[in-house]
């Protein structure tokens, strides 16, 4: 009996030595010589489309690279992935370019990593500042006193609401509740406005157009400076005219981006290998099935706006289709390749 108890034991551990080397990117030599690397990729809410698009990301990296195995793995989110990555659990991982640059440069509440590299960013999500065309408002500024929800409580967009009108100077009736409750009352005239997340054209932003008629506030130039220069995790979007009902001019507005984080000891080849087959045409296809959303999307140009540096082999990749990467996005670790 003791030795069954012993052998037991010896395979719990070869078990979890097992997950905890794929949980970290780690890699084996095959019987052919040829190098193997595992990771288990941090994600987000298996119910998500954002969950959707890495399974047909992993999918379209390992068809391509057999060598490259990646498990998707469901969490809690953008947050929960930057404590797991802190904690070496993973070199793999989903990220928000809010939290991306918080987590890079330990501000609030994130552990300092400064090993994290932006590999992709593949979802842009405008802020869409929705009024009641009948209250007259017309700019940020005209919101003082009036009763507007800034997002869902507790979530991203209400915080990233809360410390951009802080740098913009902007005042109004904060109104809280979750997305269906704003919509609710948005849609009985109880509040005058709401904002959502999202690239236009926004389904909850059609459905709230189709009942009341609506106005898309936006910001200025001169505002899109100061909150990229306060806060450069949000880059600049613009919503185009015609994306809702009653919209018939171009609105600019501060956006964040969500992306794949994967760590600086994870080689450049490898790094520029998954690029190579997510964006490669059978690539997209693979992807483009599970989340249609991202296929009108350049992703090559939207992660130009990383505000962290970028992995090694995206760098190799972006250079090789002719992009001009920044300087400041190019990490110490890259190396030019002939």
């Amino acid at each position: 009996m003791k030795r069954v108890g012993s052998i037991k034991v010896l395979l719990m551990v070869l078990s979890l030595l097992f997950i905890t080397a794929c949980s970290s990117g780690a890699s084996e030599s095959s019987a052919d010589g040829e190098e193997r690397h595992m990771f288990s990729l941090l994600t987000t809410d298996s119910s998500s489309s954002f969950y959707a698009f890495f399974v047909g990301a992993a999918n379209a990296i390992s068809t391509q690279f057999p060598e490259l195995q990646i498990t998707v793995t469901e969490t809690g989110g953008a947050t929960d992935n930057m404590e797991r990555l802190a904690r070496g659990e993973s070199t793999f991982s989903l990220g928000v370019s809010v939290s991306d640059y918080k987590a890079f440069n330990g501000l609030d509440d994130f552990e300092k990593n400064d090993s994290i590299r932006a590999l992709w960013y593949f979802a842009p999500s405008p802020f869409n500042f929705v009024v009641n065309k009948s209250t007259g408002i017309e700019s940020l500024e005209d919101l003082v006193e009036a009763d507007f929800s800034l997002g869902g409580s507790g979530t991203t967009t209400e915080n990233s609401i809360r410390e951009i009108f802080d740098v913009l100077n902007i005042e109004t009736n904060h109104y809280s509740g979750s997305m269906s409750d704003a919509q609710n009352a948005f849609s009985d005239r109880r509040i005058d406005g709401l904002t959502k997340a999202g690239a236009a054209p926004d389904s909850y932003v059609q459905q709230v157009a189709a009942q009341v008629d609506i106005n898309l506030l936006g910001i200025t130039e001169e505002q899109a400076e100061l909150v990229q220069q306060e806060l450069p995790y949000y880059s600049i979007a613009t919503i185009p005219s015609g994306s809702y009902r009653g919209v018939d001019e171009d609105v600019l507005t501060p956006q964040f981006m969500l992306g794949a984080l994967l760590d600086e000891s994870v080689s450049q080849e490898v790094g520029y290998k998954m690029w190579t087959a997510m964006w490669s045409d059978e690539g997209k296809g693979i992807w483009g099935s599970s989340y249609p959303a991202g296929k009108d999307i350049n992703l090559p140009e939207l992660t130009l706006n990383s505000p962290i540096p970028l992995h090694a082999g995206a760098v190799q990749f972006l250079k090789e289709i002719g992009l001009d990467v920044p300087e400041e996005l190019i990490p110490a670790e890259y190396e030019e390749v002939n």
